[in-house]
């Protein structure tokens, strides 16, 4: 399942751009998009075997129908990407986690006042709020006779203990806020924050989309264990395969949800958990595709739909990984049957990842 199942289709910019199109064409067009805006970060692989597949086209008709419909996207380093749809994504996905810490606070703000509440039905009767000073404990007072001096008493006396009451409370509440946490740890989980932390590790060239950051906030990143660590990794990468470092936020919005759903695996089963340095290609393993052990250690929890999109959209062991060494995995099980995958792996798998 896609992480928004809704795409928005603006139907007045969609027709002004594509009235040009035959019906087969526009139905073609439709599903790279629909499908694109499953995939991690919007893109689909450049491989025509797959994009025919996707369009429901023969391999001959599509490639007749390419030329036609590559004009609605970019085509960099080897996949399909709509700058449009693109764009449309990520205001979804801040609109989302926007709501979701609008929501989470809404919670907070509805205890609180219930609290307050509650807290104003025992407070006792108001006194001057100015009047810091104690009641006399005796002395001379006006003359006055009989029972009315006697009733006067009566009214000051509950007076005096309440003022007393509340300056006491009054000093207590002075106290619990001096305990209350200092604004610069609450500023640890901000937007702005987190901002100033990642601009250091990514380079003053890159542009930190703000709401990729409220994304890994509203899924439970942490900064320190997830973020930071996975970015200098991917960065490191990058800059020895290409010779530049990637100039947007969004290319490590995957990578970083990615380690969050191994932590958060480590965690569950017990494990200790620390990113993988690099490990030199020769010193890892060969990956057996006959070993179900070592598929699983691969593919990791089937529950993580951030790690499932992934390795969709990434079909084969990386330079970075920290146990097998770099190779492809045969036919990405997503568009076709994989023969090299155990049986009881495309069990477990197939279902979770949506598997053909």
């Amino acid at each position: 399942m896609a992480a928004f199942p809704a795409m928005p289709l603006y139907s007045d910019a969609y027709l002004a751009d594509t009235r040009h199109l035959t019906t087969e064409e526009h139905g073609a067009y439709l599903l790279l998009l629909m499908c694109a805006w499953r995939a991690r970060e919007c893109r689909l692989a450049d491989d025509d075997k797959s994009l025919a597949r996707i369009t429901g086209l023969s391999p001959t008709r599509w490639r007749r129908m390419r030329p036609v419909l590559e004009q609605f996207f970019e085509i960099r380093k080897g996949f399909w990407q709509q700058k449009k749809l693109t764009a449309v994504y990520e205001e979804v996905a801040a609109r989302v986690a926007r709501n979701r810490a609008n929501g989470a606070r809404g919670g907070h703000a509805t205890a609180s006042a219930r609290k307050h509440v509650a807290g104003a039905k025992t407070k006792p009767l108001a006194c001057n709020p100015n009047d810091d000073s104690e009641p006399p404990d005796g002395g001379e007072t006006p003359a006055e006779t009989g029972s009315e001096s006697i009733a006067t008493k009566a009214k000051t006396k509950p007076k005096a203990a309440s003022c007393s009451h509340k300056n006491r409370n009054d000093r207590k509440n002075k106290n619990d806020k001096s305990k209350q946490p200092e604004p610069a740890d609450e500023a640890r989980e901000s937007a702005g924050y987190w901002h100033e932390r990642i601009s250091t590790v990514c380079g003053p060239d890159a542009v930190l989309d703000v709401s990729i950051i409220q994304l890994w906030l509203s899924a439970g990143v942490d900064l320190e264990a997830d973020a930071l660590p996975t970015i200098r990794q991917v960065r490191q990468r990058e800059l020895v395969r290409t010779g530049e470092a990637p100039k947007r936020l969004s290319y490590y919005k995957a990578a970083v949800l990615d380690a969050l759903a191994v932590r958060q695996a480590a965690i569950k089963a017990g494990r200790s958990h620390a990113l993988q340095s690099a490990v030199p290609q020769h010193e890892k393993q060969i990956f057996n595709p006959a070993d179900s052990e070592h598929w699983r250690r691969l593919l990791g929890d089937n529950g993580s739909r951030f790690r499932g999109d992934y390795m969709a959209q990434n079909w084969f062991i990386p330079a970075d990984h920290p146990d097998f060494r770099e190779q492809s995995l045969g036919p990405n099980p997503k568009f076709m049957k994989n023969p090299a995958l155990p049986g009881e792996i495309y069990q477990h798998y197939a279902r979770a990842w949506c598997w053909r």
